[in-house]
């Protein structure tokens, strides 16, 4: 008898190992696509952050101009845009210093090289990369020769961060 029940032991046995590969090969799947739509959210969250930004620098250049002040545009170059926004995002730190250093997913302004930086939660992943186009993880308020406020990206994603 004992020998008539081993094969069905060792049958159960091989479809719970194979129900197991099968669980773990389901989550691999899952956790790679939730890996790509973090990347993807988080991507939106700092494009619409940067658009925010633009607008509140083309809102502070019409300020300057319609008060005439046009040396003074010359003087927020550098400067934080932070500052001009009344709710930065939720993860803004400040200054970059201690309090950002080695946190994920955090603004800050280095007030020394006046660059606005993103350091990015999935930064090691490629749909990071897709879903930025490229675009860096720092900016710095610049103005053009035709007196523009804008904010331009500055280095690439391993300058500094």
């Amino acid at each position: 008898m004992i020998q008539g029940r081993r094969p069905e032991v060792w049958r159960k046995r091989a479809v719970n190992w194979l129900a197991l590969i099968v669980l773990a090969l389901v989550l691999a799947i899952f956790g790679a696509y939730l890996r790509e739509r973090l990347a993807e959210a988080e991507a939106m969250a700092v494009r619409v952050a940067l658009n925010n930004l633009r607008s509140q620098l083309a809102f502070e250049e019409n300020t300057a101009r319609a008060r005439l002040e046009k040396g003074s545009l010359s003087d927020r170059a550098g400067a934080n845009p932070m500052d001009w926004v009344d709710e930065p995002p939720d993860s803004y730190q400040g200054e970059c210093g201690s309090s950002a250093a080695g946190e994920w997913g955090v603004w800050c302004f280095d007030p020394y090289r006046g660059e606005l930086r993103y350091y990015p939660r999935f930064s090691f992943e490629e749909q990071f990369e897709r879903a930025f186009n490229g675009e860096a993880y720092i900016w710095r308020v610049e103005v053009s020769q035709r007196g523009h406020l804008s904010l331009v990206p500055r280095g690439n994603k391993g300058n500094g961060l």
